[in-house]
């Protein structure tokens, strides 16, 4: 029996309670001839999730009984039902969703259901440096993460609590993200790196090299974002310098000129040398490149660049020396007399390039 108010009474007797003129009460018994099936809509799960969601009709009443193809769960371009007999529906997406059962008196009765807990869109963010300049300290990385926006299809469920994975790629296709600790309970794991994962709730992560630094963003519901940022100014490689020299050394004094190149490991270029990037001291520096050498041996030279990065190094000069020419002896640089004594006269000093080492 349906109620004015929709409702269906399990019963076969009802009784209702009158009143008469004289204020005396009767009873009224009534049988219901025709009960229509009660049904009622159970969802596979009601948090938050980005898989799909199985609904499942209980059937609470039969009615006069049910044939085959009782539940409807959909209806045709007519708008009439389709019957199946089939008790779950499987949804991709928010909505409500309705489901009809009908007894073999056609007697028909619904339950609707209202699908909000599914988020299939991936949170996104970007990524800050605490300094786009140069420098040799750390560089704080800061995620600005948040969920994707709610739409007609799916909900926002909001970011997870340990939302954050930090990564770093060390060279192409080879991610390696952070891990726990050994001790650690397990995370999630991951197809690009072994072992436990370690989501954090830190927005904060410290670059200590150049590279590319990535950064996952998941919510409740499971889906995971990923952002990334290319890390290049830090410079903690002391340039490397060079000496030059084309004319030739006999005697008295030298010059020579320094090159000083500023390159980061991977070949790439660094902050640059310094305003004054020479000193023969370490302590004093100058921004002219030529060197005065006054004798032979070793000559220690510094250069650095602007971010104070030093290199010591150690050249090595010597006077040039010469094959001797024909009809000289190759193991004396003096003639000698007949009788072995010296004959005074000195061979040319010989024209070849001077010799730096380093």
């Amino acid at each position: 029996l349906r109620s004015g108010a929709g409702i269906f009474l399990l019963t076969e007797k009802l009784h209702v309670r009158a009143s008469g003129v004289n204020g005396g009460n009767g009873y009224v018994r009534i049988r219901v001839a025709d009960i229509s099936p009660i049904v009622a809509i159970e969802p596979s799960t009601v948090e938050w999730t980005k898989e799909d969601v199985i609904l499942t009709a209980i059937i609470e009443s039969p009615g006069q009984g049910l044939p085959d193809a009782c539940i409807s769960w959909e209806q045709d371009e007519n708008g009439d039902a389709v019957w199946t007999d089939n008790l779950t529906c499987t949804v991709s997406q928010n909505g409500t969703y309705t489901c009809r059962v009908r007894d073999t008196g056609g007697n028909i009765g619904a339950a609707s259901v209202t699908v909000k807990n599914m988020d299939r869109l991936a949170p996104d963010g970007e990524i800050r440096l605490s300094t786009a300049e140069w420098t040799k300290e750390d560089i704080v990385l800061e995620v600005l993460g948040e969920d994707a926006a709610q739409t007609d299809r799916f909900g926002m469920s909001g970011l997870e609590d340990t939302a954050f994975l930090w990564g770093r790629q060390h060279t192409p296709g080879e991610i390696v993200w952070e891990q726990k600790e050994s001790g650690d309970a397990a995370g999630d794991g991951g197809a690009d790196s072994a072992g436990p994962e370690a989501w954090t709730a830190q927005t904060e992560h410290m670059a200590e090299a150049n590279g590319l630094y990535l950064c996952r963003i998941r919510d409740r519901a499971g889906n995971v974002g990923e952002i990334s940022c290319r890390v290049t100014g830090i410079d903690r490689t002391p340039p490397t310098v060079t000496c030059r020299k084309e004319q030739t050394w006999y005697e008295g004094n030298c010059e020579v000129r320094l090159e000083g190149t500023d390159l980061q490991p991977d070949g790439t270029p660094g902050c640059g040398l310094a305003d004054r990037p020479y000193s023969t001291d370490g302590i004093t520096y100058t921004d002219n490149p030529a060197l005065t050498i006054v004798k032979e041996g070793p000559v220690t030279v510094w250069v650095k660049d602007r971010l104070g990065n030093a290199r010591k190094v150690t050249f090595s000069f010597f006077y040039d020396r010469r094959e001797p020419e024909s009809g000289e002896k190759a193991d004396d640089n003096r003639e000698k007399d007949s009788d072995g004594g010296d004959g005074g006269s000195t061979i040319p000093p010989a024209r070849v390039r001077p010799i730096c080492r380093r």
